[in-house]
């Protein structure tokens, strides 16, 4: 006799069970991952937890309700890991790119972009301005095509020219391109964001 003949119902599927918990699993992340909604919000970072849920849905054991939400809640600690050194990482990146983009005249002509980290500087709005261009640098860099964001990761790893060339397997010119091209779109990306982030007129 199955299941529906006896007039019970089996457990409930993993989407079901994600759908179901979903408001519980934003209260968590609102509580633990409050540090990421700089870059990302519950929604997001519950959809990346979901689909992180259902990649290991062969391995998923149904041991009651509770059971469930003790389980999505330590992938949802993970997840938050994993996106927490994502973002230290581009970060890390971004403030060197600031540094980059402003000292590295060999792969811009004419006038640099303007960006500034005024590193030498102190005081509390030098500081709020450099977090803010931080905060800014790492949204360009998150934008950029995955090449883009590649090169300038080793940008920022202090990667010579000699080595991109070997790591993208083109010769040592058009390394030279790429790189220019690289630091260009994050330059353009800055630019857009901080247009965007000044106030109307």
């Amino acid at each position: 006799m199955t299941d529906n003949d006896s007039g019970t119902s089996g457990p409930p599927t993993l989407s079901d069970l994600l759908e179901r918990h979903r408001q519980a699993l934003v209260r968590f992340l609102e509580k633990e991952a409050r540090g990421l909604f700089r870059w990302e919000n519950a929604d997001d970072l519950a959809q990346g937890i979901h689909l992180q849920a259902l990649q290991v849905e062969d391995r998923f054991d149904y041991q009651g309700e509770e059971a469930f939400i003790g389980w999505i809640f330590q992938v949802a600690r993970q997840h938050i890991a994993r996106r927490n050194a994502h973002w230290k990482a581009i970060k890390r990146d971004a403030g060197m790119m600031l540094r980059i983009s402003t000292s590295d005249s060999s792969v811009a002509d004419g006038p640099r972009s303007g960006i500034d980290p005024a590193i030498s500087m102190t005081g509390p709005v030098t500081f709020a301005d450099r977090r803010d261009r931080l905060r800014l640098a790492v949204q360009a860099i998150a934008v950029l095509p995955e090449r883009d964001r590649e090169i300038v990761q080793w940008m920022a790893e202090d990667v010579d020219i000699k080595e991109m060339a070997e790591r993208l397997a083109i010769t040592y010119d058009a390394a030279q391109r790429a790189r220019h091209r690289s630091l260009e779109r994050f330059r353009q990306a800055y630019a857009v964001l901080e247009q965007r982030r000044r106030p109307g007129p």
